[in-house]
Parts: structure tokens; sequence; C-alpha cells
């Protein structure tokens, strides 16, 4: 169950959206400094808003990242936007500008924006300088800048922390032979999902950088939450979108996301909204535990994403009372897998090359067991490591029309997690898409979900019809599937991805 409890923004004097000048006494004598390319009195500039939903190019990040660092913050100036950036804005906000709820966010002319560049009239920020070797003239401001790491990633705060993974109740959702528990089981599900996931790579690296995530964590979510599937009634029927949203607790942000115009702007809909409520939670565990470091904080908001903000009372304790006890725990061990692919933001390493290496690290990380969902068709057609396109065809010779495609993948990604329950026990397909003109000589009714490719009728190896049909209401209850009609036959079992609830029992 997802709680996803919120706090409404305030509308009082400490928005950002409507400031004038401030005053300089605002800030600390030590905070002044002196112009940095050539003295002159050339002020800083922002195209567009920084922070917290904002805009985030990356040279108005940079400028805003070097002014905090003036007024006393420890950022790569890197130009990337993240947690430790928008915390680091929240904090002046909180600290210098008296704010009691900041919203980590700069806008153009508003009242941090206006206090911060007025640091001092003669700042100009200059990046060419950074890459030269220091001057014997400013040798500690450029010194820390030059001995990092080069290149950064916005997944880097992933990395400050480790945890025990997934736990065994977790483990299961992959089919009760799974025994394996903690890093290496969140690992595993993480390498089953990851196909599924880069098709949305792009989304997660956008959405990520507008509210200050990192891609791979928004990725983990959608992993832990429908293992990347767009459900549109997942957890009993309260679970919207890729990262299933509470229509419980977020009713008009879940009826965005199912009355979104297609599945692909479901998918993007549904993501940004994702996003945003766990910024929410961000806000909420910051206020709680402000104390707690930006590392804690985040993962904070990861259990709270799940559990809602009173759940998250200590660290020891933090995934107490979430899905499976682990929710934190597996998501973050999930995003670490994630991070390290270049998609999602990762970054690519000598020992790392298009051709096949097999390095150490490789090695180590590699999960060999796992049953990776590897698409087997070539021709953009539909298929799943064990459903393949032919098996759908209409049994009268009918191929499955090209604009069926969707619906039919859909069906295959479902009854894979069908297969994955059971113990990978082989699934046959008696019916899947059916020709109009099979239809009717089969006697199905004319709006048959078979016709519109949304069916399958199956029967499983070693596996009795009725515990098949049980089967589905379970992964549909837990939200593993998409909601639809499952009807019970003497000899097979019917399911389809229609979108809401239908049952039945056809046994003579």
């Amino acid at each position: 169950m997802k709680v996803h409890d919120t706090k409404k923004k305030s509308s009082d004097s400490s928005g950002d959206s409507s400031g004038s000048g401030f005053l300089a006494s605002m800030f600390p004598p030590s905070l002044s400094f002196g112009a940095a390319c050539g003295g002159d009195d050339s002020t800083p500039f922002i195209s567009d808003s920084v922070g917290q939903g904002g805009t985030n190019n990356r040279e108005d990040v940079k400028t805003v990242q070097a002014l905090l660092n003036s007024a006393g913050a420890s950022l790569d100036e890197d130009g990337f936007i993240g947690p430790l950036t928008i915390g680091a804005i929240s904090n002046y906000q909180r600290d210098w500008l008296g704010w009691p709820n900041p919203d980590g966010r700069i806008d153009v002319g508003g009242k941090t924006w206006t206090a911060l560049s007025n640091v001092s009239s003669n700042t100009e920020v200059c990046w060419e300088e950074t890459t030269e070797t220091p001057t014997t003239e400013t040798p500690t401001t450029a010194t820390p800048e030059t001995t990092t790491t080069p290149e950064s990633s916005p997944n880097d705060i992933l990395s400050e922390m480790d945890t025990t993974g997934a736990g065994a109740r977790t483990t299961k959702q992959d089919g009760a032979h799974h025994n394996d528990v903690g890093v290496d089981a969140s690992n595993r599900m993480a390498n089953t999902d990851e196909d599924r996931i880069l098709q949305h790579a792009d989304l997660f690296v956008e959405v990520g950088e507008r509210h200050g995530f990192p891609p791979a964590l928004l990725a983990a979510i959608a992993s832990r939450e429908t293992r990347g599937r767009n459900l549109l009634f997942g957890d009993h029927g309260n679970g919207v979108g890729l990262m299933q949203v509470d229509v419980r607790f977020h009713e008009e942000r879940a009826n965005r996301i199912r009355n979104a115009g297609s599945e692909a702007e479901q998918i993007r809909v549904g993501v940004e909204i994702g996003a945003e409520i766990l910024g929410e939670m961000l806000a909420r565990i910051k206020d709680k535990h402000p104390d707690w470091t930006e590392v804690w904080q985040l993962r904070g908001a990861v259990t709270a994403y799940n559990a809602g903000s009173g759940t998250v009372q200590t660290q020891g304790g933090i995934d107490i009372g979430t899905t499976g006890d682990d929710y934190s725990a597996d998501v973050w061990q999930r995003a670490k897998y994630f991070s390290s692919l270049e998609g999602l933001g990762g970054l690519p390493s000598e020992s790392q090359s298009s051709t096949t290496v097999e390095s150490e690290d490789k090695t180590t990380t590699a999960e060999p067991e796992v049953e990776a969902e590897t698409p087997t068709n070539t021709n953009g057609e539909p298929g799943t490591a064990n459903f393949s396109i032919n098996e759908f065809n209409s049994k009268d010779g009918t191929p499955v029309p090209v604009e069926l495609y969707p619906k039919i993948q859909k069906v295959m990604d479902n009854l894979e997690v069908l297969r994955a329950r059971l113990g990978n026990a082989s699934v046959t397909i008696n019916s899947g898409y059916r020709s109009p003109q099979h239809n009717e000589n089969e006697g199905g009714v004319p709006n048959s979900r078979h016709v519109k490719g949304e069916a399958a009728d199956v029967a499983v190896q070693g596996v009795d019809p009725d515990t098949v049909q049980e089967t589905f209401y379970e992964l549909i209850d837990e939200g593993k599937v998409d909601e639809g009609g499952v009807g019970r036959y003497n000899t097979f079992t019917h399911y389809d991805i229609r979108g809401f609830k239908g049952r039945w029992d056809k046994r003579s």
C-alpha cells in the first residue's frame, strides 16, 4: 500500500516567485568576495529557475552552486542539480533568509536570487579558470575543485550508503523458487527489469534533473512498484502508473495518469507525478529530521513514498512498516544497480567497452543465474524470453495486425510474471489473437478481447487450471499483473488486459 502523505506548499511570504530587493544586511560580512574574472562590475546571471522543480539549465546551476559555496556551502560546481544542491538552497533560505518552510528553488527575480546575487556587487562567476592551472593568487579556491573527480553523475549520492537489499517476502515476486535475499536479490530483480526500465531511461533522466533526484532512484522505484510496467489498476486497483500513484491519496493526480491520451503519455505523466510526490516526501523528512544527513533524508523520502512520512522515525528502523519491511533498502540497492548503466546517468569507465570484456568488476556484479527477460524479437515484433508472436497468431493463419502489437506485448509481459510465479512452468497459448472471421467461427462474442489482441487462453504444464486461476487473482491483487478478465474453463484459463475486473466460470 502506498500512503504518499503530502504537505501543501504554503503561499506565505517565503515563496520565491514574487520577490523584490533584499537587505544586504542579511549576509554576514565574511561572505563578500572579489571579482573572479578581471575585477569589473558584472553581476551573476541565471536564465531560468534552479532547484526543486526548476528548469535547471546547467550553466545556471553552476552559477548558483558557486554563489552558494561563497555563502558557506560545499558543493561540486558541476552544473548537475541534485539533493545536495537543492538542500543547500533550502539551507540558505532557512538560515540566512529566515524562511520557516524553504522550497529549495531559486526563480529569476525572486527573493532568494535577489539576495544570493547581491552577495557582492562586483562578483563575476568565471568557469574557464577552473580548467586551468590555479594561479598563485587563488590557490585555496581553485585547488578543491580541481582535485575532485573530473566527471560526476547525478547518481553519485547513491554510493554514499550501503543497504541490506531485499527481504525474503520481496524476493518471492519472481517465483517461490527464489530463496536469495539481500543485495544479490535486489540486483537480480533489477537485472530482470533492466530492459523494460531502459525503455524509459531518457524520461527518468529528464524528470530526475527537473526535480533534483538521481534518475536511477526513480527507475528503481518503478522497478520495485511495477517491475517497469505501466499498471493502471495495480495494488488492488489503487496504484496507477509506472511508479504506482495511490488513487486514495492522490485522486486527481492518479486520474490524470489514467486519462492521458496514450500509453506513452500515461508513462510520462506517471513518472512526473511520482517525482513530485517523492519531492514532497523529501520536504517532510527534512522538516521532521533536520539533523539527518542529506543521504539519510533522501532514503527517508523513499520510505515515505511507500508508507508515509509518519513511518520514518529512526534510521535503524527506517523500513519498519513498509511493504515487506524492506522498501527503501531494496529500492536503494536497485538504484545502485541501475546507476551503473550509461542510459541512466552512469559514467563509462576504461574497463567498459561495447565489446565483450570480462573484467573483474563485471564478473563480481554479474548475476548468471538471473532469468532475464531478454526480448526474442528482432523486427519490432512483440516478444519476451518465453513467448513469441507466432504463438499469438490467429489459429486460422491470420497474423497479428501490427497495430495490435503493443497490446500483445503487454499480454506477454503479464504472462511472464505468471510463468515466474508458477516456477517457470511451460505456458501454452491455446488462443491468442483471433481474426474476426475465426472468432465468429468459434462462436465468440463480436467484441471479444481476443479480436482486440488483449487476451490469451493458457494452459500451464503440470499446474491445474484452478491453481492458474487463483495465481492470476493473487498477482492482480499484488499489483504484479494488470487488472482484467480471468475466466475458468475446463482445461484452460482465460486472461485479458481490459483494465477493469472481470471474473467468470464457464466449466461444464
